[in-house]
């Protein structure tokens, strides 16, 4: 176990299950109908349901994920994404990259202010730095976080800063407190709910067993911890556990078994896509055969895994191959070689030393600078304190000012008071302009029901005249059809067109907002709109504007249409808002 990165990270947000095959296969059939919103949780559980299969999925799907919440803003799914993104780029090794994201989780759910998300963008960089061998950083970390899950309750999280904090403490090479940690944290996770979590942990705790040379103990924690991978299909975990069977073996001397096992592990991590765990598993190969003396066997290994570590670029990696390399010549009586290896083992060693001690500084850096902040903290409050007297020396000047003042506020008042009087005038004048407009609409209408009943007379007289038109001689039907021309040209134009003026001049708020609204209604819609507002009924308007009932409820509903409303909503309390 180099990082156990394969559960460290496991609980970072919502702890995803390992899915079948059938189930990923159920979320990809909806991607084709879902919505950018449903996409959004679609895309991220293909990413839960892909770690311990394929972590270039992973990326992929979280990545879709997260760029539809950021186009949709939503802050929270953008968070969840870049977690499951950093997962995947911690397990791959791609810690710097991880590294960049941890720190922009943490910006985003700073700046929404969510107390929730703080803490697990807390928690988050905890992991970061555990996982960059930062474990002062990382317990400090845990240690402010741990205290707000412990009030919540929240058990899950607890357990898997236990499990956290056991990996720190196995690193450190306290096997002990590790075990407790591992244990402590498997019961948190049964209690939670959890068991697939809780039974990831029997490879952590068979590996710590076989730390402390407990090989009896080690073994039934990896056989048991290999048949649930299996039974789960957890690739990832079943490959950590091969290669962890493979040390065991190993270091029992049955060097076949431990062969078998490495091999099983290298080939899960080429089908998972994860060159750290296979180029470390190479590097167990070579470590069985050069116990062995087998020479070019463990040369070939080495060969393999040489190229994988160069792109990876793993420090730990590389001390290891260096080391091996370095062995293998000097059995060999190639001392030249030998000693270049060796040299370049020691370069590798210096530098993890050296980069221990960085994070060392780093981390006293930060104690360093948040004492600085308590320390401002404490002298702003001695300078709040020394403003406070100072401001109580200034209250007895204020009250001398205050007197002076109050000769200006009656100069003050006598002006309000003026002000509010002429403020009154101005309602006034406002409340009997609103009366005269009331009442020029009241006579508006007046005259509009006069001019409806004059046209609805003619139209009975018409009809009545239409009645006897038959029953008369050709005299007579000439003298009807001079009256029924005269009545149909009886209309008082003058009456109509002085309605139509005074209407526009009472209304001319009304035209002004609606033609701005609505700038593509015509001069009829117009009409029937100031006619609507009137609350004129349908018969009334269609005897002014000698159209058919029908006519104007075809109108209306058109009018409807052009105004955005739905059939079933009423036009008049639509024209009484503007």
């Amino acid at each position: 176990m180099k990082k156990l990165s394969g559960v460290i990270l496991y609980f970072l947000f919502i702890a995803g299950t390992f899915a079948q095959n059938s189930t990923i296969d159920s979320l990809k059939s909806l991607l084709p109908k879902a919505t950018d919103e449903e996409k959004i949780a679609i895309y991220y559980e293909l990413g839960l349901n892909h770690r311990g299969i394929s972590y270039p999925l992973v990326r992929s799907y979280s990545l879709e994920s997260y760029l539809l919440a950021k186009k949709l803003r939503h802050p929270q799914k953008m968070i969840n994404a870049l977690s499951n993104m950093a997962i995947a780029c911690v397990y791959t090794g791609k810690l710097d990259t991880a590294g960049i994201m941890f720190n922009e989780i943490y910006h985003l759910a700073d700046s929404i202010g969510d107390e929730y998300l703080r803490n697990k963008a807390l928690l988050n960089l905890g992991n970061y730095h555990l996982n960059t061998n930062n474990y002062d950083l990382a317990l400090e970390n845990y240690q402010l976080v741990y205290p707000e899950y412990l009030k919540m309750k929240d058990t899950l999280n607890m357990a898997g800063i236990e499990e956290n904090i056991g990996d720190i403490h196995y690193h450190q090479k306290n096997y002990r407190k590790a075990l407790q940690a591992f244990f402590l944290a498997s019961a948190l996770y049964e209690y939670s709910g959890y068991q697939d979590e809780s039974k990831l942990l029997l490879n952590n705790i068979g590996l710590t067993y076989l730390k402390l040379n407990l090989r009896d103990s080690a073994l039934f924690f990896l056989e048991k911890g290999l048949i649930y991978s299996r039974s789960n299909n957890n690739l990832e975990s079943e490959m950590r556990i091969q290669n962890n069977l493979g040390l065991l073996f190993m270091e029992n001397g049955d060097y076949p078994l431990a062969v078998r096992y490495f091999r099983q592990s290298i080939q899960l991590s080429k089908e998972i896509v994860n060159p750290y765990q296979e180029a470390n598993g190479l590097l167990n190969l070579a470590h069985v055969f050069l116990r062995q003396q087998l020479v070019d066997s463990a040369f070939n290994y080495l060969n393999q895994a040489e190229p994988i570590i160069n792109i990876q670029g793993d420090n730990l990696l590389l001390k290891d191959l260096f080391e091996y390399y370095y062995e293998l010549y000097y059995q060999q009586r190639q001392y030249e070689k030998a000693l270049s290896y060796f040299q370049k083992y020691k370069d590798v060693q210096d530098s993890i030393f050296s980069k221990e001690i960085q994070n060392r500084i780093s981390s006293l850096n930060i104690r360093f600078e948040t004492a600085k902040k308590e320390a401002e903290n404490i002298r702003l409050k001695s300078e709040l304190d020394l403003k406070q007297i100072t401001q109580r020396k200034l209250i007895l000047m204020l009250v001398i000012i205050s007197l002076l003042l109050a000769s200006l506020s009656a100069a003050f008042f006598f002006i309000w008071k003026f002000l509010r009087q002429k403020n009154t005038i101005a309602k006034q004048e406002s409340m009997l302009l609103e009366e005269r407009l009331e009442h020029s609409q009241k006579e508006l209408a007046s005259k509009a029901l006069h001019l409806a009943s004059q046209n609805e007379f003619r139209v009975k007289l018409l009809g009545m005249t239409n009645e006897v038109y038959d029953h008369l001689d050709p005299a007579g039907r000439q003298n009807i059809n001079v009256i029924l021309k005269n009545l149909e040209n009886t209309i008082d134009q003058s009456a109509w067109h002085e309605f139509e003026t005074r209407f526009e001049h009472i209304q001319e708020a009304f035209f002004t907002k609606l033609n701005l609204q609505f700038p593509d209604l015509t001069p009829n819609d117009r009409r029937l709109c100031a006619f609507l507002k009137m609350n004129m009924s349908t018969k009334d308007i269609a005897l002014l504007t000698h159209r058919s009932p029908r006519s104007i409820e075809s109108a209306r509903y058109r009018l409807k249409k052009k105004f955005g409303l739905r059939p079933d909503e009423e036009i008049l309390p639509f024209l009484q808002s503007i």
